[in-house]
């Protein structure tokens, strides 16, 4: 099986062409592991990999990420072919036969753009996409695509989907993404990544939120050559840039000889990303600025939407006989109608409405080639729901039956031929009113909507600011980078996810892990800074924290308080017992102290203690492992396992050898 990249995409080979990403995932494969053994899960990896590698001709290459996980490139193929291609791939696993559970895949499918995005950026995006399928069942498939609409031969879009528009997007240079990314995007907003100042390309389709950009200087002297290379993003304005210069003095002002961009000392965080960030949504708000997700299909006049009179409104006028789309057509523009079309046929009507959607349709039953049932058929979508396209029927057909059988195929009104002019301008007034009010309608709900999520998401960032500022609190005297906090958490929505927990689960324990330690804040400097070894007296001290941390979280109402609490109490238990402060053991353990147990201890081993050094992570992976069943979990060992190019990344920062001195916390 080729491997040619690792998970970050560093070397990609796409660049050039349109790639689609599949991240295919066994459902319930912890589960199997534990009911039915090793040896059970290796079968099901080879029946599921067999079906995949049948899938690698033609440039495509298959790679396996985790014990349960495949990701699969598709050089070449576009976003609907993507999706065909993991629908097959999920009826071909689903049909195997194994003897011990129902075997299902979920795929999440991912495309962009030739030359617009990177490989680990579509990575994440199919990987959020399989989040997404998950939340909704086993054995689903979910996509997202990073194309802009294909034009069909009228001008019509062809419905693929665009890429999730966020709130808000915030450009960070590749070095700082963990864990500050996985912060900022569980407050709604998206994450882009760049190597260099020249790399930054923001994509067309990026929305109307704010745009942030976040990149850093060593020190003060480089800040002229960084802005200078943002020039060209400056000038346009539409980007606010922050630039963080690292060995800044702690006094006195900091140079930026350039409008528009924000100088501050230190290095990126969450915590000062985050209010940032809250700032910038705020001003989008308060300038009216408020993005309104975009209808589907585009249906729906900007004129009648706008509040122009209803004779501003498009009729389509469908009829095989040009005398009657003449007498129509006369008597619509006496009434005060002139933006008219006309078809004569329905072929010729279906694309008229998807080339040039009109606000009303009058329509003829009979008509040769295709009649007007079969156009209300091709109509049904846009008939009802948010596409409220009225029909009017305008026919000599006087048969009771066709008239009840075009009112149930979805017209909303009938007039026999010949008709009488002031009878037929109030059903046209009428219809014409009624979507009216439906547009405005749907218009203000989807405004409220998008207001609702706005300030929903700035309460999300005010409240991931205050946990990050407690958690910095608790770890002040000896992290005072306050970085080992939010590592953990992004550590444990890591191994959350692959131990299969739910996407909300998940985002809980990654927003409360942070706190884990919040109860050395009780601990006296003497114990918790002593560099040497502790005495039994102090041991005793310092396991207080874990009790003084759940009475400082206890009995909130907050969910993620809640959560926080549940971990500060137990995450020094063991799974053989041996831990505190309670002596759980198993699966007495509530799951999320088990897993932040596992990312506090990763964290500590690949960071510097006054008591020992930074281990390598490989080496530090290898004495974790070997304590699966004993100190930890045996399923978030395999978690681990599974997760390992991840969690290198999240907490190494940058890479391996990150070994520069820095204090730390005392488990």
């Amino acid at each position: 099986m080729a491997t040619p990249h690792d998970e970050t995409g560093a070397s990609s080979t796409h660049g050039d062409v349109l790639l689609s990403i599949l991240v295919a995932d066994i459902d319930r494969f912890t589960h199997l592991i534990e009911t039915h053994g090793q040896a059970a899960g290796e079968r099901v990896v080879r029946a599921v990999t067999e079906v995949l590698e049948a899938r690698t001709g033609g440039g495509r290459v298959l790679e396996r990420s985790g014990a349960d996980q495949f990701v699969l490139d598709l050089p070449g193929t576009d976003e609907a072919s993507a999706r065909r291609l993991a629908e097959e791939i999920r009826a071909e696993v689903a049909a195997l036969d194994v003897p011990w559970q129902p075997l299902t895949v979920c795929v999440g499918v991912a495309t962009g753009p030739p030359g617009a995005v990177h490989r680990s950026g579509l990575l994440d995006d199919a990987r959020r996409a399989l989040a997404r399928a998950k939340e909704l069942g086993r054995n689903r498939v979910h996509s997202r695509s990073r194309q802009a609409p294909v034009a069909g031969p009228t001008g019509r879009s062809t419905g693929v989907p665009a890429r999730d528009v966020p709130l808000g997007v915030v450009v960070l240079a590749k070095e700082h993404r963990r864990p500050v990314r996985s912060v900022l995007e569980l407050s709604g907003l998206e994450v882009l990544e760049f190597d260099a100042p020249r790399d930054v390309q923001l994509p067309a389709d990026i929305g109307d939120g704010p745009v942030l950009l976040v990149t850093a200087v060593r020190e003060p002297g480089q800040l002229a050559e960084r802005l200078a290379s943002l020039g060209a993003l400056l000038e346009a304005g539409s980007v606010s840039i922050v630039v963080f210069v690292a060995d800044a003095a702690e006094e006195g002002p900091l140079p930026a000889d350039r409008p528009g961009a924000t100088v501050l000392r230190g290095e990126p965080s969450a915590e000062v990303l985050l209010p940032l960030v809250s700032g910038l949504l705020s001003e989008a708000r308060r300038a009216g600025r408020e993005r309104i997700a975009p209808v589907e299909g585009g249906f729906g006049s900007p004129l009648l939407r706008a509040g122009a009179p209803l004779t501003a409104a498009r009729i389509l006028i469908v009829d095989d006989e040009r005398a009657s789309r003449d007498v129509l057509g006369r008597t619509l523009a006496a009434i005060g109608f002139h933006n008219l079309g006309t078809a004569e046929d329905g072929q010729e009507a279906l694309a008229a409405v998807a080339e040039s959607p009109p606000d009303l349709v009058m329509l003829d039953l009979d008509m040769p080639k295709m009649d007007g049932f079969a156009v209300l058929d091709g109509l049904q979508p846009l008939l009802a729901g948010d596409g409220f396209l009225p029909v009017l029927v305008v026919t000599g057909n006087q048969e009771r039956a066709h008239r009840q059988r075009a009112l149930s195929s979805g017209a909303k009104d009938f007039l026999h031929k010949p008709f009488d002019v002031s009878e037929l301008g109030a059903r046209v007034v009428n219809l014409l009113e009624t979507r009216k009010l439906h547009l405005e309608s749907r218009h203000a709900r989807q405004s409220l909507e998008e207001r609702v999520r706005l300030r929903t998401s700035e309460l999300g960032l005010a409240k991931d600011e205050i946990i990050f500022r407690l958690a910095r609190a608790a770890e002040y005297r000896d992290d005072q980078t306050g970085r080992h906090a939010a590592r953990v958490g992004a550590a444990a929505g890591v191994l959350a996810a692959a131990l299969g927990l739910d996407s909300a689960r998940c985002e809980l324990i990654q927003r409360a892990a942070p706190l884990h330690d919040v109860g050395k804040i009780g601990i006296p400097d003497a114990v918790l800074l002593k560099p040497g070894k502790l005495s039994e007296e102090e041991l005793a001290v310092m396991r207080r924290h874990t009790l003084i941390g759940a009475e400082l979280l206890a009995r909130s109402t907050s969910d993620v308080i809640a959560e926080a609490h549940v971990i500060a109490l137990t995450h020094h238990e063991r799974w053989d017992g041996g831990g505190y402060p309670e002596r759980l053991a198993g699966e007495r353990i509530p799951v999320q102290g088990r897993i932040v147990a596992m990312a506090d201890a990763l964290d500590a081993l690949t960071h510097e203690r006054p008591y020992k050094p930074a281990y390598p992570f490989e080496e530090s992976m290898r004495r974790l492992l070997v304590d699966a069943g004993s100190a930890f979990d045996p399923a978030v060992v395999s978690a681990l396992r599974a997760s390992a190019f991840r969690l290198r990344d999240i907490l190494l920062e940058g890479g391996a050898g990150d070994s520069s001195p820095r204090p730390g916390p005392r488990s």
